[in-house]
């Protein structure tokens, strides 16, 4: 196989029409001819195409067979050995292929914010979540928040993460086994945080309870409106 890059209208249109994406319409033709997005082919022998990839702005964001498929497993190994070359880490993620662990410190180092970010949100690493915890760019410890497959001691770690922003979406989390978690920001300095607490139907029902001592009304309130306070909780409360 290699790869062909095209650059211009009538092989975008030909390459649409063989593999039955929109790659040919217009837009695709401004963005290439704007400099910031170039489109790849991968052909066979026969310069048959197979999987076409577009990198805007040093980012790989689509990476698709034909008709818009995950390409065929068979292309992978090719795949791969492209995006090591040129760093397109978040080709792996296209894919549905993990990013190997050797090429963790890449990914961390080289890639745009926007990359680190869709990895964030869409790996399945949890080493690679653990590093990203600690990214600079908040977005990115978002969606490391976000991500199900985040370890609950990386979630833990960013109790402490001193933007609020960061402690609310771990308060706000919907997983079960994180009573550690929520026993930390169930004091945290912030009350809005405290209320995301006390709001959360993961939040055991024994943290719920040394809530009620809290001293902001909202925070009683949202205790009042969580479906599963315990009766002898709303007791007190009444």
């Amino acid at each position: 196989y290699n790869f062909v890059e095209i650059d211009n209208e009538q092989d975008l249109d030909t390459e649409g029409e063989l593999m039955g994406h929109c790659v040919g319409g217009d837009n695709y033709w401004e963005a290439v001819q704007s400099g910031n997005t170039k489109i790849y082919s991968l052909r066979d022998k026969q310069n048959k195409p197979h999987v076409t990839m577009e990198v805007t702005d040093g980012e790989m964001r689509q990476c698709f067979g034909k008709q818009n498929e995950t390409p065929v497993a068979k292309y992978h190994p090719a795949l791969i050995e492209f995006f090591n070359k040129f760093k397109y880490f978040e080709g792996y993620l296209l894919i549905d292929n993990e990013i190997p662990e050797d090429k963790i410190d890449d990914v961390i180092r080289l890639g745009n914010r926007v990359t680190r970010q869709n990895i964030a949100e869409k790996t399945k690493n949890s080493a690679v979540l653990e590093t990203l915890s600690k990214d600079t760019d908040t977005g990115v410890r978002i969606n490391v928040v976000r991500n199900p497959n985040t370890s609950i001691d990386t979630l833990k770690a960013m109790t402490t993460d001193p933007n609020s922003l960061i402690r609310r979406n771990v308060a706000r989390s919907r997983r079960d086994s994180l009573d550690e978690v929520f026993e930390i920001l169930a004091k945290d300095i912030e009350p809005i945080i405290r209320q995301d607490v006390a709001e959360n139907l993961y939040t055991p029902g024994y943290i719920l309870e040394t809530m009620t001592k809290d001293n902001n009304l909202g925070v009683l309130m949202e205790l009042a409106g969580n479906v599963n306070t315990p009766i002898k909780i709303l007791k007190k409360l009444a």
